[in-house]
C-alpha cells in the first residue's frame, strides 16, 4: 500500500489517495463554476469545488485548479476570473462545466460579460469578479489568488452543495429559518 505513515495515539496508519479522498468527502462544499477569457478571447469555464475567501484586506479569494486539466493552461494566463457561486437548481450547470469537452462547456448557457469581459453567470448565489494576483503550485493542483474587484450577490437562492461525493441541498430546521437570507 502506497501513502503516507502517520501515527496518532500510537496508532499507525497508512493515508492513501483513496482515504484521503473519502475523508475529504466528508467535507461539505460550495459548489462554483470559475469562468474567465482564453487566448482567442472564447469563455472558458470549469467546476471548481477548492475555492475559499482568503483575507479581507485587500478581499482575497483563492481557487485551486488540477494540474492536467486541459483548460489549466488557459486559466494561468487569464489576468482576470470570475468565481460564480452556484445555487441548489444548478446542478446541471455544475455538470456541463465540468465535463471532459470542454469546448461544449458554454454550449446553450447564458452569461452575461462582466468586468474585463468575464462570463458572470445568472441565477447564482453571487460572484467575485477577480484580477490574479498569484500562482503556487502545490502537489498536483495549481493555487490561483485573485483580488475581488467586484461582486454581486442573490439573497434569494440556497447554494448548491457537494457533499458524499454528490450534490446536495441544505436542510433549514426550523420554519423561521426555512426562508435564505434576505427573503421574508
Amino acid at each position: 500500500m502506497r501513502g503516507n505513515v502517520s501515527e496518532i495515539a500510537g496508532t499507525k496508519f497508512w493515508m492513501t489517495a483513496e482515504t484521503y479522498k473519502q475523508i475529504c468527502s466528508r467535507f461539505p462544499k460550495g459548489v462554483t463554476v470559475v469562468t474567465a477569457r482564453g487566448d482567442d478571447g472564447r469563455p472558458i469555464g470549469m467546476t471548481v469545488s477548492a475555492f475559499t475567501g482568503v483575507s479581507l484586506e485587500p478581499p482575497t479569494v483563492l481557487i485551486c485548479v488540477r494540474y492536467a486539466s486541459r483548460v489549466a493552461p488557459a486559466f494561468l494566463r487569464a489576468e482576470h476570473f470570475c468565481v460564480n457561486l452556484l445555487s441548489e437548481n444548478q446542478r446541471e450547470v455544475s455538470q456541463q462545466f465540468a465535463s471532459r469537452d470542454f469546448e461544449e462547456r458554454f454550449s446553450g448557457m447564458r452569461w452575461a460579460v462582466g468586468p474585463h469581459g468575464v462570463p458572470v453567470l445568472p441565477d447564482t448565489l453571487g460572484y467575485f469578479v477577480c484580477e490574479r494576483r498569484d500562482v503556487v503550485i502545490n502537489g498536483d493542483h495549481y493555487v490561483i489568488f485573485g483580488d475581488v474587484i467586484q461582486g454581486g450577490i442573490n439573497d434569494s437562492r440556497y447554494p448548491l452543495v457537494y457533499w458524499a461525493s454528490e450534490y446536495q441541498c441544505l436542510q433549514i430546521s426550523t420554519h423561521a429559518e426555512s426562508q435564505p437570507p434576505g427573503r421574508s
